[in-house]
């Protein structure tokens, strides 16, 4: 069973270390010139990691299960999964989008400015209760976060009479450009396939243009010396194979995927459920199995296995093997063993 803590962790490996481009998009000119933009969203983003940190740090926290389903692909979403990191995520985002800035704090003219918390489809909103207000205003206080007009002392939360809320942060007002920012892109710029851009500080969706190069580089700089070296030299092959390479940001997922001809089939993906992977979903595989016969044995009986849709349900529990996704190998010295006969693999898929 996943964890809070291995989520925060996951979404840590995805906040940026640079941030340092003059090519903010205009829409975010109100809050200043690009180096007020960057300063923000640096603030803001060492924050989050303390966030984060602070959650790994209580036993409390760290080792909520996830709740709802256990699914086998890459999908997640806090609303249902890990609904205290979401209430963080609402009110950060109500911050954001309804905060007024004032003398270096952040003004709201009342409760429900805060406590809205709305779908991820953005279909549906609803109130996140006081007591759970209460417990993320406290997690939120520690962290640096002071909430003048309202009495936290009280074990009831009483929001009655509450006619403005001024927020200010120990840690200086940098931190409220970074949030609005990204609460605003969050909101207008997000998309299926680029979202979470709060959570994962994703200084990118502020950008016009994003070096998908140093975005790779920089999403797998935690592994050791021996999986960058042939990531960086596998990737460097699918390029020659003249392969496409784009990216997105799914779900609290990470997925860089590489195809040609409009056909995307290879990807490698980070994601709570299934960790770091290189995916690979072969179209024309029945054409070239001959050569398989030279691979080692446990990739060939993999591949001749084929994918294990999940209609088929296998094994004896019947549950979803995610087959259907492709063929899936770890981000490890395994693979790297076999690194030669994927590539000769995709050299006969591209042939097609």
């Amino acid at each position: 069973m996943r964890t809070l803590g291995e989520m925060v962790q996951i979404i840590k490996l995805q906040i940026p270390n640079s941030f340092e481009s003059k090519d903010i998009l205009p829409d975010f000119g109100f809050l200043g010139d690009y180096h007020l933009i960057n300063k923000g969203v640096q603030t803001f983003s060492s924050f989050m990691k303390l966030l984060y940190q602070k959650i790994q740090d209580d036993e409390s926290l760290s080792g909520q299960i996830k709740k709802g389903k256990n699914v086998h692909n890459d999908e997640i979403t806090l609303t249902v999964e890990f609904p205290f990191l979401n209430n963080i995520r609402s009110m950060l985002l109500n911050l954001g989008q309804n905060g007024k800035q004032e003398e270096g704090c952040l003004l709201l003219s009342d409760f429900d400015q805060l406590n809205t918390k709305q779908s991820f489809n953005k279909n549906s909103t609803t109130k996140i209760s006081n007591s759970q207000m209460r417990t993320v205003l406290l997690f939120l206080k520690e962290l640096g976060l002071v909430f003048e007009g309202l009495n936290l002392e009280d074990k009831r939360l009483c929001v009655e009479g509450v006619k403005s809320i001024r927020v200010s942060y120990s840690g200086g007002s940098n931190l409220f450009i970074g949030l609005i920012a990204l609460a605003k892109a969050e909101n207008e710029l997000a998309t299926r396939t680029d979202n979470y851009n709060l959570m994962r500080c994703n200084y990118s969706i502020l950008l016009y243009e994003v070096d998908l190069n140093q975005k790779f580089e920089l999403a797998t700089s935690g592994f050791d010396s021996e999986i960058k070296i042939w990531l960086s030299d596998f990737k460097d092959y699918l390029e020659s194979e003249r392969m496409i390479f784009s990216y997105a940001n799914r779900l609290l997922g990470t997925h860089f995927v590489f195809g040609r001809k409009k056909d995307n089939y290879l990807r490698f993906s980070l994601s709570l459920n299934r960790g770091w992977r290189l995916v690979i979903k072969l179209k024309h595989v029945s054409k070239y199995q001959a050569i398989f016969e030279h691979f080692p044995e446990s990739l060939r009986a993999q591949l001749k296995a084929g994918y294990l849709c999940d209609r088929k349900k296998v094994g004896a529990d019947k549950k979803c093997r995610g087959g259907c996704e492709g063929y899936s190998f770890p981000l490890d010295s395994s693979t790297i063993a076999i690194g030669d006969y994927l590539k000769e693999i995709i050299k006969h898929e591209n042939s097609y």
